[in-house]
């Protein structure tokens, strides 16, 4: 990578019933302050000096107890049709 910084994947699944986008107004706005991108629909990425724990520590203050997070280092990967280009991240 060149740098200190590590690219985390971010996913996850918003289940609250009937939910709309208002009831996720502070998870998106929090995904954009640590400069997130998204991949696909439910998918972002970031690099970060940040780790895998200290991101979902963050992000989890924003979701439903029924909702889904999942945050991972990336080490390598391959990708085709991403909304923005995880190699430019």
């Amino acid at each position: 990578m060149g740098n200190s910084k590590s690219r985390l994947l971010i996913a996850y699944d918003l289940l609250k019933p009937n939910y709309t986008p208002d009831d996720y107004k502070k998870l998106y706005a929090e995904l954009d302050s640590i400069g997130a991108k998204r991949i696909q629909d439910s998918v972002w990425a970031v690099r970060t000096d940040a780790d895998a724990f200290d991101v979902f520590d963050r992000l989890q203050r924003y979701i439903y107890r029924t909702d889904r997070l999942l945050v991972i280092r990336v080490n390598g990967f391959r990708s085709r049709g991403a909304i923005n280009k995880l190699s430019r991240i």
